[in-house]
């Protein structure tokens, strides 16, 4: 599926870092910081992390909150069938659940600290990745907020100005 990660912060500007999810030097290197909460934002069906609203929503977010925003792109599992792509949030689900916890284990990162926002996909996306962290442990607690939003409501108007509560 060819997954990445491309961090946001204050220090990187309008640019990113990119992060190897399977690489700990990755992160390492960069300006993640674990004393600062962390947002994933996650596209959906036929879409892609690279450009357009997830980049402009992290920057966004970067920009009213001292925070890590991650992008997450996996443009290759999204464009194909929507079965394929459905099936594919799975594994996508279980490589941010197992990058969250290798945080936890570097960092002693909280997960209640991290909040996943998807569209389409991308909230299933979320809620799998939050379900493979929800017991990660006794004195852990799981994933501090899931955020999702569909096609649907945006095409009805129901989300006027973007994520919402």
């Amino acid at each position: 599926m060819n997954i990445s990660f491309s961090l946001f912060t204050k220090e990187t500007g309008n640019l990113s870092q990119r992060i190897m999810y399977n690489k700990l030097s990755s992160v390492q290197n960069s300006n993640f910081s674990p004393l600062r909460k962390t947002r994933f934002v996650i596209h959906g069906y036929t879409s892609t992390g690279k450009y357009g609203w997830v980049v402009e929503l992290c920057l966004l977010l970067v920009d009213v909150e001292d925070i890590n925003c991650f992008a997450v792109d996996w443009e290759d599992g999204a464009k194909c069938t929507y079965f394929i792509a459905g099936s594919n949030i799975r594994v996508l689900g279980a490589v941010i659940a197992k990058f969250i916890f290798t945080m936890m284990k570097i960092y002693q990162y909280c997960p209640s600290n991290v909040h996943l926002i998807g569209h389409s996909l991308g909230a299933h996306t979320a809620g799998e990745a939050g379900r493979r962290l929800q017991y990660v442990g006794k004195k852990s607690p799981g994933i501090g907020r899931i955020s999702g939003e569909g096609k649907k409501l945006c095409q009805y108007g129901a989300v006027k100005s973007g994520m919402q509560e």
